[in-house]
């Protein structure tokens, strides 16, 4: 039967979107914006830890910057959730995509159907959405299994790398993954490296110089070269092809560019990359960065025509009946569902660019809603850029949290706060600014409601953005970060104690912890710890 939990302390859980924590001020917008709301939540020490977001403590590689998807299917797992880079990670490493049951299924359909193979998708190594030694991995394997033409229909970056990467040599920042030996091989320091040569069994054998690498497309373009196979067809910014809010006025600009070949059109891979740096230097009012950049199509019969059979790396959408290289991992139990097994009601709101994350992202990627669960969709503004309107739809979003917990039936009620996140992906400091006082302000407002009918609040982050939004340049950083992120306990007799925590406190333990507050015994799959005193 299940347990009676109205008596039981209720909880809101509030989670910041792009929220790091970082000791240096310059370029740091939340250390520089008014915040009287966190900072006064953060002043007991007892009652804030620090929390990982990134790397192996969240399931991606070590070093990885955490992201969004990831940060939420860690905090609704409440244990670490390997994600898909890592498990496409070790079959690059051991030469098995070529075998991919998936794959090969799509290169034979290829080879029955006039032998052609598009390979579409982000070129670059921000990690979150793809990684362009996935990419070039999956055209030694095209080549493998005897696809007569390979095709490459390039999105740009620019969001979770520099704005500037796609056709130009840049300065590495991050930590570094080469391929040597037998696989992926961290390095912490590019600068003390002079050249590293790649295993030459699979094709890589490339030499690198740091600390500059060759921008995206001319590492794809130098790789092709190199085993004599593949083209690139079309080159598109994000902005366009990966609008996940289904503007269609964008999608159609890139889906004219792939079909219909609309665009600039150049001859040469070497025309492609002189154009890019062209658009790169017109005056700011003109200028394309990665992110924005409009098509541009090789001359040649390589468009996408016609019906296609249709594979995923890995899964986009729930209700898409595609077949996929990496299907998800089952992750059972998860906080939504194991709320719901004991009668619990919850409430789930985001906006638009977040809804997913707290609903599918964090019922362990599961669309379905659980019993008790009521989710509210706030519309994210249409403009162009967040920074033209950098408060989102987070006031929105806190009135709905508000008005959810004035009707105090819900255990536990949680929403995403975007702004510091969306806006901190423009690179513009002043606007980031202001995302960040607007998220101050909208917790600030559930904060009341929340001493007002008696619920204990957590604030977490699902990884870093905003605290860093200039490089050691000084040019803009628009990419998430390796930070750390806060974790608050605020109305409630509660704190928090570390003396008895098995491993560094990360965003598995934030649903273990919740369930503490709420006098639950957490299922066994939670690999997570309580980090509350008295916890487990």
């Amino acid at each position: 039967m299940a347990k009676n939990v109205k008596d039981d302390p209720r909880v809101c859980l509030i989670i910041i979107d792009g929220w790091g924590l970082s000791d240096e001020k310059n370029g740091n917008a939340i250390a520089n914006a008014q915040t009287p709301v966190m900072t006064e939540l953060s002043k007991d020490k007892d009652r804030i830890v620090q929390l990982e977001a990134s790397g192996l403590l969240v399931g991606l590689p070590r070093g990885l910057m955490g992201n969004s998807e990831v940060g939420h299917l860690n905090l609704g797992a409440g244990r670490v959730v390997y994600q898909d880079i890592v498990r496409i990670n070790l079959d690059v490493e051991n030469n098995r995509i070529d075998k991919n049951i998936e794959f090969v299924k799509a290169c034979e359909r290829a080879k029955n159907a006039g032998g052609r193979l598009h390979l579409v998708g982000m070129v670059s190594d921000g990690g979150v959405h793809s990684h362009i030694e996935h990419l070039m991995s999956l055209i030694q394997a095209c080549k493998t299994n005897q696809v007569p033409i390979c095709y490459v229909q390039a999105f740009t970056d620019g969001r979770d790398t520099s704005p500037t990467s796609a056709g130009r040599n840049e300065r590495k920042e991050r930590l570094i993954f080469v391929l040597c030996g037998n696989g992926f091989s961290p390095v912490d320091d590019p600068k003390t490296i002079s050249t590293m040569t790649r295993r030459p069994n699979n094709g890589f054998d490339q030499e690198w110089s740091f600390p500059y690498v060759v921008g995206y497309l001319k590492q794809l373009n130098d790789f092709m070269n190199k085993i004599e196979y593949g083209e690139i067809a079309t080159v598109i910014g994000r902005y366009y092809a990966m609008d996940r809010d289904k503007r269609w006025e964008r999608l159609k600009i890139a889906f004219d560019g792939l079909y219909k070949g609309v665009g600039e059109l150049v001859d040469t891979p070497e025309d492609l990359f002189a154009l890019i740096e062209k658009r790169y230097a017109l005056p700011d009012a003109q200028k394309q960065t990665d992110e924005f950049l409009t098509p541009i199509v090789l001359k040649g019969d390589n468009r996408i025509k016609g019906a296609h059979y249709i594979a995923c790396m890995t899964q986009y959408n729930a209700d898409w009946f595609f077949p996929l290289l990496y299907p998800p991992i089952n992750t059972e139990n998860t906080l939504p569902e194991w709320l719901a097994s004991k009668g619990a009601t919850q409430f789930h709101c985001a906006e638009t660019e977040k809804y997913a994350h707290v609903t599918f992202f964090l019922n362990g990627g599961k669309e379905k809603q659980v019993s008790g669960e009521v989710r509210a969709l706030v519309d994210s503004p249409k403009v162009a850029t967040y920074d033209l309107q950098p408060e989102m739809s987070c006031n929105t979003v806190a009135d709905k949290m508000v008005e959810a917990i004035g009707l105090e039936k819900y255990n536990l009620v949680l929403c995403n706060l975007a702004p510091p996140d969306m806006v901190g992906h423009t690179g513009i400091y002043l606007a980031a600014v202001k995302a960040v006082e607007a998220t101050d302000a909208a917790i600030g407002k559930i904060l009341e409601a929340c001493k007002k009918h008696n619920y204990t609040i957590l604030v977490t982050a699902d990884h870093g953005n905003a605290e860093q939004m200039m490089d050691a340049e000084g040019k803009p950083h628009t990419a998430h970060t390796t930070n750390k992120v806060p974790f608050i306990i605020a109305n409630s007799k509660r704190k928090f104690s570390l003396k008895a925590v098995k491993h560094p406190p990360a965003l598995c333990d934030v649903a273990p912890t919740l369930l503490d507050i709420m006098n639950m015994e957490r299922p066994m799959e939670m690999g997570g710890q309580s980090l509350l005193d008295g916890g487990e």
